[in-house]
């Protein structure tokens, strides 16, 4: 058999042998939820109240930033949260949760209408 038969039989074979591998590991799709049918789609603007609410997360996080410039304090409680998931995240779950719990408990409780508007 000449040689361009022979390699080109190869990458046949080769080719063949890959599609099916990525046919074979390609991840199976989730099942439908409620028999729905999804729709991928990056036009959130269907979504007024999920459009604004990232808004105003991504405005009050740049806030945050800025007021934490400082060094912290009761306006920056980020970096003593940052700290704390740190070093629970080397403890056990029970041990997690009621240091949580008792850090959580340390605020005074507000309700949403009052905090959020």
């Amino acid at each position: 058999m000449p040689p361009d038969q022979v390699s080109e039989r190869w990458v046949r074979k080769a080719f063949s042998a890959l599609l099916l591998l990525c046919l074979l590991l390609q991840p199976n799709p989730a099942p439908a939820l409620f028999r729905s049918n999804e729709v991928a789609n990056a036009n959130l603007t269907p979504f007024p109240k999920w459009t604004g609410m990232l808004e105003r997360y991504f405005a009050e996080r740049q806030r945050a930033g800025a007021e934490c410039l400082g060094g912290g304090g009761p306006r920056c409680p980020t970096p003593d949260w940052q700290k704390l998931v740190v070093e629970l995240s080397r403890r056990e779950r029970d041990q997690q949760l009621a240091t949580v719990n008792a850090h959580m408990n340390r605020f005074r409780y507000i309700l949403d209408p009052v905090n959020w508007g």
